[in-house]
């Protein structure tokens, strides 16, 4: 408690502790394989930790004292959703330059515009809801990397200077709004 703020002030900032464990161990992990078996380490990764509360839930009984600390773990690591960017990151690595066609730039917007849509719809897939954004913003990152002109309307000046004050945004908007 430090000025009558106690830890709840800044829950957001959770994702940043995620990121750390992240960053600590995927190392471990990518040390030890090639580049192709990278892929498959990443791919498993990401289902393993997709599927494992699903397993947790079926096969722990109810009265499992750890079970829901466990379980919010779990779901608050989101290791899969790492994994899979991990994963996107290993692509781009290894196709850097890989040619798309003309009508990629409209993919890449129907995709944006779909994302914002469902976003916006708080469209829901139960268990998998966090899996289903993941994917469509992996895709939409993956898309933007491999034909830019797709989205110029990111390259706006206003969207370039909330870019650059993005990350302190982020860090004080809660603090902010607690305040007022």
């Amino acid at each position: 408690n430090c000025l009558g703020l106690t830890l709840q002030t800044a829950p957001h900032l959770w994702s940043i502790g995620v990121e750390q464990q992240f960053y600590l161990f995927s190392p471990l992990v990518v040390k030890f394989l090639t580049l192709k078996n990278l892929y498959y380490s990443l791919a498993g990764m990401c289902l393993f930790f997709m599927l494992l509360p699903i397993g947790i839930e079926k096969l722990l009984p109810e009265e499992y004292i750890w079970k829901t600390n466990v379980l919010n773990f779990l779901y608050l690591s989101k290791f899969n959703c790492l994994s899979l960017g991990g994963l996107a990151a290993a692509f781009l690595h290894l196709k850097p330059t890989l040619q798309l066609p003309k009508r990629s730039a409209t993919v890449v917007k129907l995709l944006f515009v779909m994302t914002i849509v469902c976003w916006i719809l708080g469209v829901h897939l139960n268990r998998f809801t966090i899996e289903l954004y993941c994917f469509l913003f992996v895709l939409l990152v993956v898309g933007v990397r491999l034909y830019p002109k797709s989205l110029t309307i990111l390259e706006s000046p206003i969207l370039r200077r909330i870019g650059k004050i993005s990350f302190g945004i982020y860090i004080y908007h809660f603090l902010v709004l607690k305040g007022t």
